[in-house]
């Protein structure tokens, strides 16, 4: 079982985002999973909280067909200003996440979580993956549900970083889960008419860092394994 989940849209029965188990702790129920995700996957267009759901997909499950268990997840926090700070092709954005709350029957996994702050201490060059559940290769004959990871060099652009069903999904470096994906900014308009192609240039996370640091403003405390 991962420390890493798929976030379902339960009004329309999709998987449609990535969630990391950052903590876990007993409840008079069972246990109460915490889950990072980006916060445009659990609000709508006008920022109303959707009905969401929490799955760990198994063999066999599909975006819109997950026969798994579906547990209801509420969201405790999440961000409310959002600002952007650019590196070459790195954007930290400050306002795209929110944490879920996950009553389980029995401890999910936690991820490690990076206690540092990756916008000093990352290098470029350095391996870092992207973990995730959907992806193109896996959309023949149906869109399957099927854990992987995106391996690359930091402050690389790859693009299938940048896909549908990737927000949310974790950033890991050595191990510990130091950000997660929110979204990329891709070529101009003029560049995608003159050359007839759309391709990201840069790439969106929200560090580990900074939700730590605004979760605790709101008296939520993110604790690593």
């Amino acid at each position: 079982m991962p420390s890493f989940v798929v976030v379902v849209d339960r009004n329309r029965g999709v998987g449609g985002c990535v969630g990391t188990v950052a903590r876990v702790v007993p409840s008079a129920q069972g246990f109460d999973a915490y889950v990072l995700t980006a916060k445009h996957c659990v609000v709508d267009e006008h920022g109303q909280r959707v009905r969401v759901g929490v799955a760990i997909p198994a063999a066999g499950d599909e975006i819109q067909a997950i026969r798994s268990p579906v547990f209801d997840a509420t969201v405790v926090y999440m961000a409310s200003e959002d600002h952007l700070s650019t590196a070459g092709t790195v954007v930290w954005q400050s306002g795209d996440w929110a944490i879920l709350r996950v009553r389980t029957p029995t401890p999910w996994p936690v991820a490690s979580l990076y206690l540092g702050d990756p916008e000093q201490a990352l290098e470029p060059g350095e391996q870092v993956s992207l973990l995730a559940y959907t992806d193109r290769a896996y959309r023949a004959p149906r869109p399957k549900l099927k854990p992987h990871e995106h391996p690359f060099r930091w402050t690389g652009v790859p693009p299938e970083i940048e896909q549908a069903g990737h927000s949310g999904a974790p950033l890991v470096h050595n191990g510990e889960v130091f950000a997660i994906f929110t979204g990329a900014t891709e070529n101009s308009y003029n560049c995608q008419f003159l050359c007839k192609a759309r391709w990201p240039t840069k790439l969106r996370f929200v560090s580990v860092a900074t939700i730590r640091s605004q979760a605790a403003a709101l008296g939520f405390e993110l604790l690593s394994k």
